[in-house]
């Protein structure tokens, strides 16, 4: 798949690239990206004044379609239209992932900046922080 890659810094650091293709695990959506926009978190990440974990493929507002499930997805299923949380990948146990604050989570992982986004033909992201 191709994405748009976060690899380098400086603004001359960003590409569109080929990509393996991503593979749900248990309790994640592998969906295909029908829309992603540009936010000024992306903006910065290319600038160099946001943290990322490069390589990473940049993007986190988009709106896909699912088609794989791995395990326990909940209500979740291919052929549905789904958004995500962007700092979806969380501890689960600290008092703010226990409050259900994840996206103030100290270890948070973000699509777009510590996980491969949606600038991609696909992105998999976990089902309990998807909606359809």
């Amino acid at each position: 798949m191709k994405g748009v890659v976060k690899y380098a810094l400086g603004p001359d650091g960003v590409a569109l690239m080929e990509l393996p293709d991503p593979t749900p695990k248990e309790g994640e959506c592998l969906v295909k990206v029908l829309a992603a926009g540009i936010c000024a978190s992306d903006i910065h990440a290319i600038k160099d004044e946001r943290s990322v974990t490069m390589p990473v493929a940049l993007g986190h507002e988009y709106i896909g379609q699912i088609v794989e499930t791995c395990g326990d997805t909940g209500k979740l299923k291919a052929g549905d239209w789904v958004v995500s949380l962007p700092a979806c990948y969380s501890c689960g146990s600290c008092r703010e992932c226990r409050a259900g604050a994840v996206t103030l989570c100290r270890q948070r992982k973000s699509i777009g900046s510590h996980r491969n986004g949606a600038m991609a033909n696909y992105v998999v992201v976990p089902a309990k922080y998807t909606w359809r």
